[in-house]
Order: structure tokens, then C-alpha cells, then sequence
């Protein structure tokens, strides 16, 4: 069966969150001296923990899609409302303010918005379920 261009942009949002995590763990174990003199809050090893866990759940989430797995489209949606509820607390809660928030809002919000539509589209239903029920 054919991939829809829907399981095709879900893919490359996943494979970005993968790749923009393992930069930020490589990036906190790399540069580990330099982050902790100028004392980032609230510092490496949190940046390295978050940066793990989600480069985990986008290595998850890929399998999930290259395997299509029926529980895919639920994962895909709790772990885009995951990153959003984590990457705006981490904004507001952990970072000093930064002047481009709105952008950053609508930014995070299209790209939630696009998952989701992409995950409700029939032909991604139909991807999915067709796959999974082929595979038994």
C-alpha cells in the first residue's frame, strides 16, 4: 500500500523532534563545561534528560510509524500534547522571557494543528489499520 502524503509530513515531524532532541542531549554532553560556566538554568544535565527523553519517544514513534502499529495515531497525538504542555512550561517556567513568543505560540500551535489533522485524515486511518491488519 501505498504512504499518504499525510503519514509523510507525520514523519517528518517526528524525525525533526528526533533530530532536534539528539542535538540537544549531544549538544549538553558536548558542550557540558562550557554550559556550566555560564550557568544556564536549569543547566546540562536537565538539558541532556529532556533532550534523551525525547529523542526516546521520537525513536519510539518512528518504529511505531515504520511498523505501523494501530496504537500509533493515539502515541502520535499524546506525544505531540506532551511536547507542547513540556516545551511551553519549559518556556515560561525555565527560560528568561524572550520577545518572540507570539511567534513561538503560533508556531507550536500550527504544528500541533497539522499533526493533528494529518493523524484524522482517512487515508491515514486507512494506512494504518490496513498495514497492521495485512502484517497478522
Amino acid at each position: 500500500m501505498k504512504r499518504p502524503f499525510s503519514v509523510t509530513i507525520i514523519l517528518w515531524l517526528v524525525l525533526s523532534l528526533t533530530a532536534w532532541s539528539g542535538l540537544r542531549l549531544a549538544t549538553a554532553i558536548l558542550w557540558r563545561a562550557t554550559l556550566l560556566e555560564f550557568a544556564p538554568s536549569p543547566g546540562p544535565a536537565y538539558i541532556a534528560i529532556s533532550g534523551a527523553i525525547w529523542m526516546t519517544a521520537g525513536i519510539g514513534l518512528f518504529w511505531g510509524m515504520w511498523q505501523a502499529k494501530a496504537w500509533i495515531r493515539s502515541a502520535l497525538l499524546g506525544t505531540g500534547a506532551g511536547f507542547f504542555v513540556w516545551y511551553w512550561c519549559d518556556r515560561l517556567l525555565l527560560q528568561s522571557p524572550r520577545s518572540n513568543w507570539p511567534f513561538a505560540l503560533v508556531t507550536t500551535a500550527l504544528l500541533l494543528i497539522l499533526l493533528s489533522v494529518c493523524v484524522f485524515l482517512p487515508g491515514t486511518k486507512t494506512f494504518f489499520t490496513k498495514r497492521e491488519s495485512h502484517d497478522r
